[in-house]
């Protein structure tokens, strides 16, 4: 799981970036810890992508495809960016 912002916020765990507050949210899910790829110096969202990918490209990895979990609000940006950056993206409805 690919944990990517690089927005600090004053939270009820403190000042925290999205990166550790989606973490949180994740850990508390089941998420395991090492399952998690922090990239947390984006200040947008073609950042977001950009460094993501190169992230993920460190790994071995071979994705081709992979989803995309935003918050409600923020469905098309996300798509709109990807289609920026040569990237396919779809919006789906939130669960």
């Amino acid at each position: 799981m690919v944990v990517t912002s690089g927005t600090e916020k004053d939270t009820p765990m403190g000042w925290a970036s999205e990166t550790e507050q989606f973490e949180a949210v994740a850990l508390k899910a089941g998420v395991p810890a090492r399952k998690f790829l922090r990239e947390d110096r984006p200040t947008n969202t073609e950042e977001n992508f950009n460094l993501s990918r190169r992230l993920l490209l460190t790994t071995g990895l071979d994705i081709r495809s992979a989803p995309l979990v935003t918050k409600p609000y923020m469905r098309r940006r996300p798509v709109a960016t990807a289609a920026h950056v040569g990237r396919k993206g779809r919006t789906g409805e939130s669960a």
